[in-house]
């Protein structure tokens, strides 16, 4: 198991413009309660924008980086070599000794399966928890049933990322079996690809009444026990139902 974390997960890939924007949305994060960032290599500058502002925080406003929980992501490809390589630039542009949380961002195939079972991958793994520089390894995935119910009865895995959705809840199962296993379990996307609910229709939100139709998706994944759910953030409001809901 590892550290505890908020309701809600920082995904910081809607704050990448500018320094000025990442250091604005992250501390707009910390004070709705939040504690978990979600960032890749893959988000173009994210990494270094949030290793910037975590020291900014730190100095600035006494928001010290033992505080966060961060989640970063490698592919399901390549070799040991150039695994090793990714990683610590990770490490230097977020200017930490450790990642919290490593995910193998889409794991879609078995094929992908297979190579953190038995390939690079799997020596990858075994050398990063062999130096003590990540705490929990992670897995998202856009694949099919049985392969994500595969990954998670692997045994390898401590968490990971599902589509988990008020409007479609065929993964809600899979997310029961981890949840079972104590494996902590992301939300991916609730609002936006959980059918754009952070833009209801007026039928919808009609039909939501007294709530809105997101406050409801949201309530329903918690109710469901799901660890944390993903928020892309770019703006002040955006964190006005993670605030309402924080300790929900």
């Amino acid at each position: 198991m590892g550290r505890e974390v908020s309701v809600f997960t920082l995904g910081t890939m809607r704050a990448i413009e500018s320094a000025i924007k990442m250091y604005d949305i992250i501390k707009l994060a910390y004070f709705a309660g939040i504690n978990h960032l979600e960032t890749a290599p893959s988000y173009g500058r994210a990494e270094k924008l949030i290793g910037e502002a975590l020291d900014k925080l730190d100095q600035f406003e006494k928001v010290s980086k033992e505080n966060w929980v961060i989640t970063t992501k490698v592919l399901p490809k390549g070799n040991f070599n150039e695994l090793k390589e990714k990683f610590l630039k990770s490490l230097i542009n977020l200017n930490v000794k450790k990642i919290n949380n490593l995910a193998i961002h889409g794991l879609n195939l078995f094929e992908h399966l297979e190579w953190v079972l038995e390939g690079e991958g799997r020596k990858f793994i075994n050398w990063l928890l062999s130096q003590k520089l990540i705490d929990q390894i992670g897995f998202s995935s856009h694949g099919d049933f049985q392969l994500i119910n595969s990954a998670i009865n692997s045994d390898i895995f401590n968490f990971c990322s599902l589509h988990l959705h008020l409007f479609d809840q065929s993964k809600i199962p899979l997310a029961r079996i981890a949840l079972k296993k104590n494996m902590g379990v992301m939300a991916i996307s609730p609002a936006d690809k959980g059918g754009k609910l952070h833009l209801p229709s007026d039928i919808l939100k009609e039909a939501s009444l007294p709530y809105h139709p997101l406050e409801i998706a949201y309530r329903f994944l918690l109710s469901e026990g799901i660890t944390t759910l993903s928020l892309g953030a770019s703006k002040p409001n955006d964190f006005d139902l993670p605030i309402k809901l924080a300790n929900a």
